[in-house]
């Protein structure tokens, strides 16, 4: 049974929204998102958290039908030069990414690009259903220090995890995600067995991330450790 499908039910940095299409009015009541505030400068040596939600009333993410139609549209952006995802996960309704960008512009113009990538897909896989996916601007935290990049790295690959927490439904202890980047980018730790982690399956698409670039995410997070598969990651990273 695969965890995330029908077998559950149940160190500060700037932060800013990228620009949203169609955009006007600030949206209000339940359409309210991230804030229209000034966003920052980027530095292309500090990688970026991203969170991506969708709307409501779309269908769980966690499916083999619909996660493979964004780790399609990630491989994709994989080919970007200017900006770059490199670890990702899938959860029941909103996206976590870290991401390389050689600065705002680019991770701006990259995150527009994916979002319509991936709601073309997404509606087409849906039935041709018409109208937005995603409900608002996406929230970014610029992570400036090792220790960030490592606790954001922890909190994108094993939130799923943290989630079944939550829940109080536990994963197996040699479990990693197959809806994230989790077979990419050796970030965990070796096993006590000394197996490698791996996925409990793979999608059939090219590569769906990218290897980073930036010395922190390269190297200087892997100072304090790689990830262990339970290492529950606590709240958003600050």
């Amino acid at each position: 049974m695969v965890l995330g499908e029908s077998s559950v039910r149940s160190s500060t940095g700037s932060v800013w929204g990228g620009k949203r299409a169609g955009a006007g009015r600030p949206p209000k009541g339940d359409r309210a998102g991230v804030p229209h505030v000034t966003r920052p400068s980027l530095s292309k040596q500090h990688p970026v958290h991203v969170t991506l939600k969708l709307q409501k009333g779309l269908p769980n993410l966690r499916t083999r039908k619909l996660a493979g139609v964004l780790f399609r549209a990630f491989a994709k952006t994989a080919e970007q030069r200017r900006a770059r995802v490199v670890h990702f996960s899938i959860q029941n309704n909103h996206l976590h990414l870290i991401v390389e960008a050689y600065g705002r512009q680019a991770l701006s113009k990259a995150m527009q690009g994916l979002k319509i990538r991936i709601a073309k897909r997404l509606n087409l896989k849906l039935g041709n259903r018409k109208g937005p996916v995603f409900a608002d601007r996406y929230h970014a935290r610029a992570l400036t220090t090792a220790i960030q990049v490592r606790r954001a790295v922890r909190y994108v690959l094993n939130n799923y995890r943290h989630h079944l927490g939550q829940s109080r439904a536990l994963a197996p202890a040699d479990w990693v995600d197959s809806f994230s980047s989790a077979d990419h980018g050796n970030a965990f730790a070796r096993l006590p067995n000394g197996r490698v982690p791996c996925a409990e399956f793979v999608f059939d698409t090219g590569p769906p991330v990218t290897p980073p670039r930036t010395w922190l995410l390269a190297f200087g997070w892997r100072r304090y450790g790689l990830i262990r598969v339970d290492e529950l990651p606590g709240p958003r990273p600050a």
